[in-house]
C-alpha cells in the first residue's frame, strides 16, 4: 500500500535490444533526484539486467495502465548523450525502419554498454560434507567456501571445462547454491603510479645534494634519485615503473625514499589516447586555384549548408579541407572528418596532426573499447576535431559546425549489417541540417546521387579540374588482352605491353601499383574430367583457393577446407585453378620479374591497422618496387614516385551484375589511376581488358565525367533507378528454401495490394544460399516524394510485422534495407 504523499516517478528507457517500443520503469524515492535525461540506469528484464538510457521523464501523476518494475540503480552522474544525438537516433530509426534499441546498440561504444553475467552463490548454513557429490561438484563447493561467489567463467577455469551448466544445475537441485545476475561495466579508468620529489627537495641542485647526502649509505636509493632527476628533464610526470626500470630498483627502494620525505608516491588517471609527439607546423599557403575554390564554397554556404567538391585526384582537396577546419576551430566549433576506411588513411591523419596536433582525435571500430569511451567523453566535452569512419557519426558533439565527407562516393560509407543499415554520407547531410552545420562532400568521382542533388540545386557544386602544381593527369592506355604473345605464357594474366612498361618504370627508379579487386589465388578449383568445383557447403558459391595458406576459403561464411590432391568426385589428379586473385597476380609477376621487390595488400596481408601501416611505410620508403592490391590501394594513397598503375582485369569490374556496376567501374578505374604521377612527372595508367570498345572505358580514357554521367543518367531514368527513384530492398532468409519462398510470396502479395507495380519480385538473388540460409529478395521502387516515401515505409513495416505474426512464417528472418548500395 502506497502512502498518500508518496509519488512514483516514471521514466522511459531505451535498451540495446530490437524491441518495438521503449520500456517504462518506475523510480524509487531514493533515486528520484539522480534520474535525468541521457543517463544510464540498471533495469531488470526477462531475468537479466541491462543498462538502459533514460530518454523521457514522465509526469509523476501519469500512471501507466500496466504494472512497472523499479530501476535498480543509477549508473551515471551526468548524461552520456545529448538531446540532439537522441533526435538523430530517432530519425535513423524512422528512416531506416529499425528500432531505437538497434540504433543504440550500434551507436554506443562497447565500454558504455553493460553486460549481465550469472554469479553462483553458496547457500549459507548448509552441511554439505557428507552429501553424495561428483568430483566436479566438490571442486565448485570448495571454491565457494573460500570465495563465497563465483562467475560462470571462473567455474569453467576451475573445472577446465567449457560446459559447466550441468554441474551448476545439479548443485541448484541439491539447494547448495543459488544464482544472481550482476551488471558488469566494461569501461574502467586507467590508473598509473607516479613519483615526484616532495616540495623540500624539488627546487634544484642544492635540494638534490641534500637528498644525496641523506641516502649516501644506499647505492640503490642514490641511483633512484639520479634517475628521477634525469627523467624529470624529459617528462612532465614520471611513472614508478619507468623509474624502477631505469634505476634498476624495486618498490621497497621508493618506499624508503618516501619514508625519508624525499619523494612522494601518488596515483592518477591517465588517458589511453596517444598524444601527438611531432612538431606542429603552419599550414602551407594555398594556390590561387585553391583559394578560388575556398571562396566559391564560402559563397555557396550562404545559400545551402551542403557543398559537393568535385576535384580531380591530386588537386589538393585535403588542403582546402584544412582551411575550413582551421576556421571552424578558431570560431569554437567542432569538426567531424569522415573517411570511408580509417585503416587506410594514415597519410591524411598524419597531415592533419602535423597542422593541428593534439586537437585531432581518430575514432574507429578497431580501437580498444576503453579508448573509444575516452574519445566519446572528450567529444562530449567539446574536443575540436574528430577523424573517423562511419561510426563516428554517433559521437556526442556539443557544437558541431563542419562535417567533411571525403571520398563521398565510396560504398564503405554504407553499413550492411546489423541494423541500422545506414549510409554515413546521407546521415551527415541530415546532421548538417539538424546541427546547423556545414557539410563538404568531396570526391574525384562523385556518386550519381550527390551529383544529381547538386544539379537540382540541393547542394552547391564546385569543380576543381586541375592538379596541384599544374601536374598533368596520368596518361591512360587501354591494352587488349585478347591479343596473345609468345613472350609470355598463355596461362599468365599479363600483356607484353604492361610488363614492358613495368620494367621501364622500375629502371627509372619509380614504383608501380597493380590493381586486382579479388583476393586469394583463384576464385575456384575445377576438375576438367567431371566438372566438379570447390563449392562451399554453406553457400551457393565457390570457395576461393588461397595458395599461401594451402586451403580453400569461403569469402561469405568464412568456412575453410584443405585443398584436395585429387577430385573428390571422380578421383582425377590435377585440379585446375580458374580465375584471377591477388596471390596469382603476385606469383606470376615474381616469375616474370624475379629481381623486383613485390608486396601484396589485401585482407589476407593487411588485416590489422599495424599491418596496413607497415606495408604502406615500406612502399613510401622505397623498400617495395611493386605493390599489388585490392580496393584498399584506391583510397587515400599519395606517394611521390608512382610512375605506373596497372588495372589487370577491367572486364570483371564492368560486367558485374548490378545497376551500379558501370558507376563503380568508372569510379574505381579513375580513383586507382589517379595514384600515378602526383608530383612533378606525369604518370601512366594501363588498363587490361577484352572490352576495348566499351563506352565506359572510352570515358575513363578521356577522363570524361560529364559524358559518362549523362549516359548513365539516361539509363537510370529509363529503368527508374536512383537518383530518379528511391529503393527498399527486402531480404527473406531461412534454412528451408520452400518456407522462405512461401513467406516471400505472402509478403510480396501483401505489398502489391497497395503498392502495385512499385514491387518487383520475389526473386532468388544471384547467390541463392549464404551461411546455410536460402534467400528471396523483393525490391520496391518509390517516387521521390517525402510524403509518399513515408507512407510506403510505414506500410512496408506493417506488412513485415503481419508476415512474421503468421505462425507458419515466424521463423523466417526479414531484413529491410532502405537505400541499398
Amino acid at each position: 500500500m502506497k502512502k498518500p504523499d508518496q509519488h512514483i516517478k516514471y521514466i522511459k528507457v531505451v535498451l540495446p535490444l530490437a524491441l518495438p517500443k521503449n520500456y517504462t520503469f518506475s523510480v524509487p524515492d531514493n533515486l528520484v533526484d539522480e534520474v535525468k535525461f541521457g543517463i544510464r540506469v540498471e533495469v531488470p528484464l526477462r531475468n537479466k539486467l541491462y543498462a538502459g538510457l533514460v530518454v523521457e521523464l514522465m509526469d509523476p501523476d501519469h500512471e501507466p495502465e500496466y504494472s512497472t518494475r523499479n530501476i535498480l540503480s543509477v549508473l551515471d552522474s551526468e548524461p552520456i548523450i545529448t538531446a540532439d544525438q537522441f533526435e538523430l537516433w530517432q530519425w535513423m530509426s524512422d528512416y531506416y525502419l529499425c528500432t531505437l534499441g538497434e540504433v543504440m546498440n550500434v551507436a554506443l561504444p562497447g565500454g558504455l554498454k553493460l553486460s549481465s553475467e550469472t554469479i553462483v552463490v553458496m547457500e549459507e548454513g548448509i552441511a554439505w560434507e557428507h552429501l553424495d557429490m561428483s568430483d566436479d561438484e566438490y571442486l565448485v563447493i570448495e571454491a565457494l567456501e573460500m570465495q563465497k561467489e563465483l562467475k560462470i567463467e571462473t567455474i569453467r577455469e576451475i573445472l577446465d571445462k567449457k560446459t559447466v551448466y550441468p554441474v551448476i544445475k545439479r548443485l541448484l537441485d541439491k539447494r547448495l547454491v543459488w544464482t544472481k545476475e550482476l551488471l558488469l561495466e566494461s569501461y574502467k579508468e586507467k590508473i598509473a603510479s607516479y613519483v615526484k620529489f616532495t616540495p623540500e627537495y624539488s627546487e634544484g641542485e642544492i635540494d638534490w645534494e641534500r637528498a644525496f647526502e641523506l641516502t649516501a649509505r644506499s647505492e640503490k636509493q642514490h641511483r633512484a634519485i639520479l634517475s628521477l632527476i634525469q627523467l624529470q628533464k624529459k617528462h612532465k610526470s614520471v611513472e614508478r615503473k619507468q623509474l624502477n626500470e631505469m634505476a634498476d630498483v624495486d618498490g621497497t627502494v621508493l618506499k624508503a625514499l618516501e619514508k625519508k620525505g624525499i619523494v612522494e608516491l601518488f596515483k592518477k588517471q591517465i588517458s589511453r589516447i596517444e598524444s601527438y609527439e611531432g612538431k606542429v607546423e603552419k599550414l602551407d599557403p594555398v594556390s590561387v586555384i585553391q583559394q578560388q575554390t575556398i571562396d566559391e564554397i564560402e559563397v555557396g554556404f550562404k545559400e545551402s549548408h551542403h557543398a559537393l567538391l568535385h576535384g580531380v585526384t591530386g588537386s589538393g582537396k585535403t588542403r582546402i579541407y584544412q582551411e575550413f577546419i582551421k576556421n571552424t576551430i578558431e570560431s569554437g566549433g567542432q569538426v567531424l572528418y569522415l573517411l570511408p576506411e580509417i585503416g587506410l588513411t594514415s597519410q591524411i591523419v598524419h597531415r592533419l596532426n602535423r597542422v593541428f596536433g593534439d586537437e585531432v582525435m581518430v575514432f574507429h571500430s578497431k580501437l580498444s573499447g576503453h579508448k573509444r569511451v575516452e574519445i566519446w567523453n572528450a567529444c562530449y566535452q567539446g574536443h575540436p576535431v574528430i577523424i573517423g569512419a562511419r561510426s563516428s557519426l554517433f559521437l556526442p558533439f556539443r557544437n558541431l559546425k563542419l562535417i567533411i565527407v571525403d571520398e563521398e562516393h565510396d560504398s564503405s560509407f554504407k553499413q550492411n549489417s546489423p541494423n541500422p543499415r545506414y549510409n554515413a554520407r546521407d546521415v551527415a547531410a541530415f546532421m548538417a541540417s539538424k546541427y546547423q552545420a556545414k557539410v563538404i562532400m568531396g570526391s574525384a568521382t562523385p556518386s550519381l546521387e550527390s551529383f544529381y542533388n547538386a544539379r537540382m540545386g540541393k547542394y552547391t557544386y564546385i569543380q576543381l579540374n586541375q592538379r596541384f602544381g599544374e601536374v598533368s593527369l596520368p596518361e591512360i592506355e587501354i591494352v587488349n588482352t585478347s591479343v596473345k604473345s609468345n613472350l609470355i605464357p598463355n596461362s599468365f594474366h599479363y600483356t607484353v605491353r604492361l610488363i614492358t612498361q613495368i620494367q621501364t618504370v622500375l629502371n627509372e627508379n619509380e614504383q608501380v601499383l597493380l590493381f586486382q579487386n579479388r583476393r586469394g589465388y583463384s576464385p575456384t578449383l575445377i576438375c576438367n574430367a567431371c566438372g566438379w568445383n570447390s563449392g562451399c557447403k554453406n553457400c551457393d558459391i565457390s570457395m576461393t583457393y588461397h595458395k599461401v595458406f594451402k586451403e580453400l576459403r569461403c569469402h561469405y561464411c568464412s568456412s575453410r577446407a584443405s585443398v584436395p590432391t585429387s577430385c573428390p568426385q571422380c578421383g582425377t589428379v590435377g585440379l585446375f585453378d580458374l580465375g584471377l586473385g591477388t596471390e596469382k597476380v603476385e606469383d606470376e609477376l615474381k616469375k616474370l620479374l624475379p629481381e623486383a621487390n613485390i608486396a601484396r595488400m589485401d585482407l589476407d596481408t593487411a588485416g590489422t591497422k599495424n599491418a596496413i601501416d607497415q606495408i604502406l611505410l615500406d612502399f613510401e620508403q622505397g623498400k617495395t618496387d611493386i605493390l599489388i592490391g585490392t580496393q584498399m590501394i584506391t583510397k587515400g594513397l599519395d606517394f611521390d614516385r608512382i610512375g605506373l598503375v596497372g588495372i589487370l582485369d577491367a572486364d570483371r569490374l564492368i560486367q558485374f551484375p548490378d545497376f551500379r556496376s558501370g558507376e563503380r567501374a568508372f569510379q574505381l578505374m579513375l580513383q586507382v589511376g589517379g595514384r600515378a604521377g602526383r608530383r612533378q612527372k606525369q604518370g601512366k595508367v594501363i588498363i587490361q581488358t577484352s572490352l576495348v570498345e566499351h563506352p565506359i572505358l572510352k570515358d575513363v580514357l578521356t577522363n570524361d565525367f560529364e559524358t559518362f554521367v549523362m549516359r548513365e543518367m539516361k539509363e537510370r531514368k529509363q529503368f527508374n533507378y536512383p537518383p530518379f527513384s528511391r529503393l527498399i530492398d527486402i531480404k527473406l532468409l531461412h534454412r528451408d528454401p520452400k518456407l522462405v519462398y512461401r513467406a516471400a510470396v505472402y509478403l510480396g502479395a501483401e505489398l502489391k495490394q497497395k503498392l502495385g507495380k512499385r514491387v518487383l519480385g520475389p526473386a532468388v538473388p544471384g547467390i541463392a544460399r549464404i551461411r546455410g540460409q536460402y534467400q528471396q529478395h523483393i525490391l520496391i521502387k518509390m517516387e521521390k516524394s517525402n510524403d509518399m516515401v513515408s507512407k510506403i515505409k510505414s506500410f512496408v513495416l506493417a506488412s513485415k510485422n503481419k508476415t512474421l505474426s503468421e505462425k507458419a512464417y515466424s521463423p523466417v528472418r526479414i531484413i529491410v534495407d532502405v537505400d541499398p548500395m
